[in-house]
C-alpha cells in the first residue's frame, strides 16, 4: 500500500520497509485453495544466496544490482523467489545447481510471471513481469521505486563486519564480524527471540 500525506506525495519509506511490504503483498495475492501459500520471509539487500532452499525463517536477499534497476525489477526478483518457495519436489538443486524444472515453471506461472525456457543448464529460469502483473502490483512497484531511488550501497570495513537488525519496532541490532559477514548471515540466519524473525544486514 502506498501511503500519502494528502498532497499527492509519498511518505518517505526505507527500502527495508518497501521490500517487506512488497513481499506481504505477494503473499496476499498468491492464494489458492489446496495449494501451498507463499511463506513468510525476511527481505533485505545483499549478496546472499539468490535461491532460498530452506523456507523456515527464510531470508530473501535482493542483489544490489537488482535494486538499481528500479521497482519493477525488484518486484520481478521477489516474485521469482516466491515461485521457488512453492516448489515442493526435489530437483537438480540437490546436486548443487539452482535448476528451474517443470514444477518451477508451473509455480512461476501461478504467481503471474511470464516464463521461458533458458537452457538445459538453467531450465525455466527466464521469468519476467507481464503488463497485467505490473498493474496488480502497481502500488508496491511505485513504493519500491521511491525507496530504491534514495538507496545507496553500504560499504563495510571487513574488520568490523556488518550491523544487522530484526523486525521488532523499534528494531534490535547486532554486529556480525568477519570478511563474509553479510553472506554468512544470509546463509545462516540469526533469529530474534522476541519477534521470531531473522536479523538482516543493513
Amino acid at each position: 500500500m502506498i501511503i500519502t500525506d494528502g498532497v499527492d506525495t509519498l511518505v518517505p519509506v526505507t527500502l527495508h520497509d518497501a521490500l517487506s511490504q512488497a513481499w506481504t503483498a505477494i503473499r496476499k495475492e498468491v492464494v489458492a485453495p489446496k495449494l501451498p501459500d507463499v511463506p513468510d520471509a525476511t527481505t533485505g539487500v545483499g549478496r546472499g544466496p539468490l535461491h532460498v532452499t530452506e523456507w523456515d525463517h527464510a531470508v530473501v536477499m535482493v542483489p544490489p544490482a537488482t535494486v538499481t534497476g528500479g521497482g519493477a525489477k525488484i518486484l520481478e526478483f521477489l516474485l521469482h523467489q516466491a515461485a521457488h518457495s512453492l516448489v515442493t519436489e526435489p530437483s537438480a538443486a540437490a546436486e548443487g545447481r539452482r535448476y528451474h524444472n517443470e514444477e518451477y515453471a508451473r509455480a512461476a506461472r501461478r504467481v503471474g510471471l511470464a516464463v521461458e525456457y533458458a537452457s538445459t543448464a538453467m531450465g525455466w529460469s527466464d521469468t519476467s513481469l507481464t503488463p497485467a502483473l505490473a498493474e496488480i502490483y502497481a502500488d508496491p512497484i511505485v513504493h519500491l521505486d521511491v525507496a530504491a531511488s534514495s538507496w545507496r550501497p553500504v560499504t563495510h570495513d571487513s574488520r568490523n563486519g556488518v550491523v544487522a537488525q530484526c523486525q521488532c519496532h523499534p528494531a534490535r541490532k547486532i554486529r556480525v564480524r568477519g570478511t563474509r559477514a553479510a553472506e554468512d548471515l544470509a546463509e545462516h540466519p540469526v533469529v530474534c527471540s522476541v519477534c521470531g524473525k531473522p536479523f538482516v544486514a543493513l
